[in-house]
């Protein structure tokens, strides 16, 4: 028996369909496919999903990475400032040291000119003097000489002076006369008086 509705399509020249199923039905059936799918999905983490991970921890470590160096600049950079300044005192000072030392330098090349030139000087009376001490010596060689003879000299005539002295103390210890004297004494008297005379 062919049914009410299909009879009439097929008595219009319409081809026959399948009666359609309630709307309910099939929001229901995709809902039983869909869930599990998204579940699965949401369970599991998708490669973008990784990479933008990856990239922000990345991120945080380049951060992190680039205060440390950040801070270890900043103690160079301090370092390195302290020393430049210590370094430039340094030179400043070595510079006041070298002009002071050039100073002393220059004044001790000036005291030795002027001392070279006094030793020069010197010199010169040195050898003039010493010319003179020669000249003195040969005088006083020739003066001592000359003293030597005539000491020499006086001797004799001192000591011909004594002998005569002695003879006339002889006579007149004898009690005669200084002209009453013998042939001898006179003879003796004679020549002391010759050796004073010559003397």
């Amino acid at each position: 028996q062919t049914p009410a509705g299909a009879a009439d399509i097929s008595k219009k020249g319409r081809r026959p369909t399948t009666p359609l199923k309630p709307a309910g039905t099939c929001t229901a059936a995709m809902r039983g496919l869909v869930i599990p799918v998204v579940a699965a999905l949401a369970g599991q983490a998708s490669p973008v999903s990784k990479v933008v991970t990856m990239l922000k921890e990345l991120q945080q470590k380049v951060i992190a990475d680039g205060a440390k160096e950040q801070r270890e600049f900043d103690a160079y950079s301090s370092f390195c400032k302290t020393q430049a300044a210590e370094t430039q005192h340094t030179i400043k000072n070595g510079l006041a040291e070298q002009e002071d030392l050039e100073a002393i330098i220059d004044k001790a090349n000036s005291d030795i000119t002027k001392q070279s030139t006094k030793i020069e000087e010197h010199g010169g009376e040195v050898s003039a003097a010493e010319s003179d001490l020669k000249k003195a010596t040969a005088e006083r060689h020739k003066e001592n000489e000359v003293f030597r003879g005539e000491e020499a000299n006086l001797m004799d005539t001192i000591n011909a002076l004594e002998r005569a002295s002695g003879l006339v103390r002889k006579h007149l210890a004898k009690g005669g006369a200084f002209l009453q004297a013998t042939a001898d004494s006179e003879e003796e008297m004679a020549e002391v008086l010759g050796a004073v005379v010559a003397s």
